[in-house]
């Protein structure tokens, strides 16, 4: 069973790793938002597969991650709000 569990967790980073590199390289600032989110997304299953292989070096790793991906949210929402209110204003 923990090897299921395992293995779906090191797909699932895989996966949220691959979109939101691939994300993150958008011009537009609310898919680079969308990065982020898929980022965080992704931060649980690590931080599974990193406790049930004991891999305790990767837990610091965890929280950089996760730290950063806020960030990446943060700084491309207000991004993405700066670029709607410059449309609208005059």
């Amino acid at each position: 069973m923990i090897d299921i569990i395992d293995y779906s967790c090191q797909a699932a980073v895989t996966c949220t790793g691959f979109f939101s590199l691939y994300l993150l390289a958008s011009q537009d600032a609310r898919v680079r938002m969308y990065a982020g989110i898929v980022g965080m997304i992704g931060e649980p299953f690590w931080l599974t597969t990193a406790i049930i292989n004991e891999q305790w070096g990767i837990l610091p790793l965890v929280v950089i991650y996760g730290v950063n991906w806020v960030r990446v949210i943060a700084s491309n929402y207000h991004e993405d709000q700066r670029v709607k209110l410059k449309k609208v204003s005059w």
